[in-house]
């Protein structure tokens, strides 16, 4: 029998961590993040904790509760985010359900206005992480989220108008489906001298 067991093993095993679709914001109160349904399997925030191989840890110090991966900013451009101000969203105001990651605004956050990005895992070492059920995190990102269209002349603006900006899905790549594996074939060629 082989060292993974069967089930875990098979063909419909994921190798990599969620994957961002898209992003939404309902006006001043959430910001709603879906990942692709084949990457988001059982999505929830993890502390980071590791081992090294001398036996040495490099496990999180304020970990989820003190240094959650997600912020939002109400002047991000698109472009720097280094100029922008950065608003973490804790991990109560954090919500995981199903493949949707949605950010609860309030106090500071909802003070600043309307929401133009969101970033996650944006720094040199990472306490918290989004993983799927197969343990893998997310990679960092940054999106900018679209300001709202104009709503028609005859119709009010609510503050819960929903702004949606849909990436188009990546391609699933072949390595993503199956483990990694090398395969190697030596040839041997006769030559007569």
């Amino acid at each position: 029998m082989s060292a993974c067991a069967e089930t875990r093993c098979n063909s419909s095993s994921i190798w990599t961590g969620p994957v961002l679709n898209a992003v939404s914001s309902q006006g001043l109160s959430t910001v709603e993040l879906r990942f692709e349904d084949f990457s988001a399997e059982g999505m929830k925030l993890k502390d980071v904790r590791s081992t090294n191989p001398d036996g040495t840890t490099n496990n999180c110090t304020r970990c989820c509760k003190g240094n959650p991966p997600f912020e939002i900013s109400s002047d991000y451009d698109g472009v720097n985010t280094t100029k922008a101000t950065w608003t973490k969203i804790s991990e109560a105001q954090t919500t995981v359900a199903g493949s949707t990651v949605s950010l609860k605004m309030s106090g500071e956050a909802q003070a600043a206005g309307t929401v133009t990005g969101v970033r996650y895992a944006w720094s040199d070492f990472v306490d918290c992480v989004l993983v799927n059920s197969d343990g893998l995190p997310a990679g960092p990102f940054v999106e900018k989220i679209a300001a709202a269209e104009p709503a028609p002349a005859l119709a009010a603006q609510t503050d819960e108008q929903k702004v949606v900006v849909e990436a188009p899905p990546p391609p699933i790549p072949a390595s993503a489906l199956s483990p990694p594996m090398v395969s190697h074939t030596l040839q041997i060629q006769n030559v007569a001298r």
